[in-house]
């Protein structure tokens, strides 16, 4: 019976250790962001990433849902389509970008975007009407800008979201804990 006991405490630990492995090891991870603009509107959303060893950058980004308060309906789900926009949690060495169009086309058109920018001497944070194409971004400037301001870290938030174990693992955990009970209820009957 103790030995029933303990292969089946050592086998639920084995498990649940490498559920948490799992988790642990993925490769993408969402992250929440919102920036609020002195104006009192915000631009918030998720994006999807890799979050580098410095554990502050996020690389490899992807899968953008942002919207802008002071545009309801206006969403921005579109990154630059070269390797140009930096993403990072504390606001340091930012140089993130979003549109509402996808800027892969092959003439400049104008675009409704935001740039939040923390990188050398560039320090800035517009929401506005910018000019795209597969290759480059022309920026806002103030006439065509709903938001046009010195980009402040302090108004700056992005965390991890933190998801909820998935439902068919802990299915399995509260499968086992069954077992667990019945192999313990039967040993005790024998």
């Amino acid at each position: 019976m103790l030995r029933k006991s303990l292969t089946f405490a050592a086998t639920t630990a084995l498990l649940v250790s490498a559920y948490g492995l799992q988790a642990d090891s993925a490769q993408a991870a969402t992250f929440n962001f919102s920036y609020a603009f002195s104006s009192g509107e915000t631009l918030s959303g998720q994006i999807e990433g890799d979050l580098a060893d410095d554990k502050d950058s996020v690389l490899n980004l992807r899968n953008l849902k942002a919207a802008y308060s002071g545009l309801p309906g206006t969403s921005f789900s579109f990154l630059t389509p070269f390797k140009f926009s930096h993403f990072s949690l504390s606001g340091r060495g930012l140089n993130f970008l979003g549109f509402n169009l996808s800027p892969k086309t092959d003439s400049i058109n104008p675009n409704m975007g935001f740039s939040l920018r923390d990188e050398f001497f560039l320090n800035s944070a517009t929401l506005g009407l910018f000019q795209t194409n597969s290759t480059t971004v022309y920026y806002s400037n103030r006439e065509n800008s709903e938001e046009f301001e010195v980009f402040s870290r302090d108004r700056w938030n992005a965390a991890e979201a933190k998801d909820v174990p998935e439902s068919s693992a802990i299915a399995g955990l509260a499968l086992l804990a069954v077992g667990g009970c019945l192999l313990k209820r039967k040993a005790a009957c024998s």
